[in-house]
Formats: C-alpha cells, sequence, structure tokens
C-alpha cells in the first residue's frame, strides 16, 4: 500500500505591499495551499528561498503523526537533513507512540548561503523571555550578546485577527522594551496554524525554530526561552518544552545555532533574579491578554504573582500587576494553586508560598477543593458539554 505523502513545491518571493513573503506551496491531505513567512521590506534580502528548510521543519511533527512521508521540490541543508534523518526522527519514533519513522525524500545541499550576525530571541514579555534578555542583554561575550527580538505569529496568538494582534504587539515591543534596551524588532507573520492545525503546546518548539529557519541570513544565534527546567525533562508529546533541549541540538545548521535559554532554572530562581531586574519591575507580561496591564486572574497571573508574593517581592512589580487586589483575594489565589496542585508550576509557586511560611486558610483549602471537583465535572463531559453548546448556537 503506498504511503501517504506531503510534497512541498520550490520556495519563492512574493511582494505584498510593506511586505515580503517567502513561500512555497503545499500538498496536504490532497489539497494544495501556499504557506507564507511574511517580514517587513527591510527584512525581505534575509529570507531564504533556495530550500526548503523551514518548511520542512512545519510540517516534521504532523508527517511523523500521520506516517506521512515528506516530499521536497528544492534541496534541504545537508546538515538538518543529516541531524533529522540519522538522530532527531528515530529519537522521537522510539520514545513518544504519537510519532512514528517516516521518509524525507530530498537532495540535501551544501551551497552556502550568507552568514547573519543577528543575536536573537523571541519576546512575549513573559517570565522567561525577559529572563533571557536579562541574561544576554549585556553578555561580556560580543558574540553572544542579543541584537533582536523576535516576535512572530506561529500559533501563540489566539486572536480574531492574529495579524492585527502582531502588529500591536510590535508597536508595543519598539516603543517599549525595544527602545529601552536599542534592540531592533524583527515581525513574522504566517499562516502556519491555519494549515497544520496541531495543539501548539505539543509543537511549540519546533514551530518557533521553523519561523527562524525562514531568516537564516539573519540570525545566526537564536535562543529559545526554556519553559522548563533540565530536572523536569521528559519526553511528552503533549508538551515538546519537556524535551525541547534535544530537539533543538538537531535542528542547528550551518547558519544558524539554537540555545535552550534558562533550562538551567526553574521558574522560581527565574523570578527571583527578575525581582532584581529594573526592566522587569516595567515590563513582565506572563498574563494571556494581549497588551495592556496583566489581567492578575488568568492561569499565568495567578501562578507568577503567587510566587512573587512567596518570594517577598511583589510590590515591586505594582506597576503591572494590581498588587493590593491579590492581597484582598490571597484565599482565592491559594485556592487556584491548590485545585491546580498537579501542574508544574502550579506546584513550584505553591512551594515558594510554603517556604516563606505562608500556609493557606482553611477557608482557601475548601474553595480549592470545590474548584477542582468542579474541574473534574468540566473535564469528564467536555464532549457533552460541547455538543449541548453547539446545539443552542
Amino acid at each position: 500500500m503506498r504511503r501517504k505523502q506531503i510534497i512541498l513545491e520550490k520556495p519563492y518571493l512574493e511582494k505584498d505591499g510593506d511586505s515580503v513573503k517567502l513561500c512555497a506551496e503545499v500538498t496536504y491531505h490532497r489539497k494544495k495551499q501556499v504557506l507564507y513567512f511574511s517580514v517587513e521590506q527591510e527584512y525581505g534580502k534575509y529570507l531564504v528561498e533556495d530550500r526548503l528548510d523551514a518548511f520542512l521543519i512545519s510540517f516534521l511533527t504532523v508527517a511523523m503523526r500521520e506516517q506521512a512521508d515528506i516530499v521536497c521540490k528544492a534541496p534541504i541543508s545537508r546538515r538538518l537533513f543529516y541531524q533529522l534523518v540519522h538522530y532527531l526522527i528515530p529519537i522521537m519514533s522510539s520514545t513518544m507512540e504519537v510519532f512514528h519513522p517516516i521518509k524525507i525524500i530530498s537532495e540535501p545541499t551544501d551551497v552556502p548561503i550568507e552568514i547573519g550576525d543577528a543575536v536573537a530571541t523571541g519576546w512575549t514579555g513573559g517570565v522567561d523571555s525577559l529572563y533571557t534578555v536579562m541574561n544576554h542583554l549585556k553578555s561580556k561575550d560580543p558574540h553572544h550578546k542579543l541584537t533582536h527580538l523576535m516576535i512572530t505569529s506561529n500559533g501563540s496568538l489566539e486572536e480574531e485577527d492574529n495579524t492585527a494582534t502582531l502588529k500591536k504587539l510590535v508597536s508595543m515591543a519598539r516603543k517599549g522594551i525595544a527602545k529601552d534596551t536599542n534592540l531592533k524588532v524583527v515581525s513574522i507573520d504566517t499562516n502556519i496554524q491555519n494549515i497544520v492545525e496541531e495543539h501548539f503546546l505539543s509543537v511549540v518548539s519546533i514551530r518557533l525554530v521553523a519561523v527562524v529557519l525562514a531568516l537564516q541570513k539573519l540570525f545566526h544565534i537564536f535562543y529559545i526561552s526554556a519553559t522548563y527546567d533540565l530536572g523536569h525533562f521528559a519526553f511528552v508529546p503533549e508538551n515538546m518544552g519537556y524535551y525541547e533541549m534535544v530537539l533543538l541540538n538537531h535542528l542547528q545548521t550551518d547558519y544558524t545555532i539554537f540555545y535552550s535559554s534558562g533550562c538551567e532554572s526553574t521558574r522560581m530562581q527565574k523570578l527571583k533574579e527578575l525581582s532584581q531586574y529594573e526592566l522587569a519591575h516595567r515590563y513582565l507580561h506572563p498574563c494571556i491578554r494581549v497588551g495592556g496591564k496583566n489581567c492578575g486572574i488568568c492561569g499565568k497571573c495567578v501562578r507568577t504573582m503567587s510566587t512573587l508574593y512567596g518570594l517577598g517581592t511583589l510590590e515591586q512589580f505594582s506597576n503591572v500587576f494590581d498588587v493590593e487586589y491579590f492581597k484582598k483575594n490571597l484565599d482565592w489565589y491559594f485556592a487556584q494553586l491548590l485545585a491546580h496542585h498537579t501542574s508544574q508550576h502550579y506546584q513550584e509557586a505553591l512551594l515558594t508560598l510554603r517556604k516563606a511560611g505562608i500556609m493557606p486558610s482553611e477557608r482557601a483549602i475548601r474553595m480549592g477543593k470545590v474548584i477542582e471537583k468542579a474541574q473534574k465535572v468540566v473535564t469528564d463531559n467536555r464532549e457533552l458539554l460541547l455538543k449541548k453548546m453547539e446545539s443552542k448556537n
């Protein structure tokens, strides 16, 4: 029986107003679509159009899940091709049942491309992102000193209009953190999430790599801000962040090097150091809300505020968090931590509070149990609830 195939055609550049797109036609599920990576005109000259590296990486995980070989109608960088075929694909398929061995049908290339000198990281304003900025902004080694921040719509944005949201985030970064640090901001818009519909956490690292490889002529070093420390390394197919450090070594090319920045530190350690970093007091934004002040009640805000409170440094972040609201509703925050105690980041927040001698009240414990039970009911009946909602609409 003939195996399924994903076919990637030769890349090409296309001007679109003030932007330049790196495009390639893709045949996926027998449907032809155009995948693109779009940058502002000044960065168009850095897009790599003579090889399919970025497009191949975009489809790698979905191909392995669906047991579909990838046919490349243009070359792949020889080093990347070798690392995927001999190491990464065998590692992933032997450690996680959802991934299967596949073939990459391509001609590898050694043709040199221009080597850029940009040292960059992805910018979100979250704990991990700011920690990377803090550690590499004033590096004593000029070779590793940060020069650029990258913001992309590779699936991390979940708004109705991701392109408009991306522009908003880029504008905020340029007027804020970039202005204060003299860093340049690179904006990359892509339709990858519309074509390859995978749960973002399961592909979070490889999606970022795909975007970066589209600009190999610009990025020489790229720091991917680690979500988890090495002590929690595990092959978890639902969350690529747990095994990211293995991926990055095998996704490098001769032109772009990847580092898992911050994988040596826990979230508590990062927040402890960020508490002494003045820029963090103004720009820390772990919130799921795009722009403006942190909401203070989403899961990311709950964990971050609680950890800072346990460290005794929450007051220093009064410009970005409503500290008084947190203090008045401490039972509610503790209840959220207790209800989600099986999650690593919530566990770290709880541990930080307990180390500081801050223990939950009886009321907080009761509230936590109620929330946890309610969540279980929702989880157990999720499909039924979704069907009822659909029928009402």
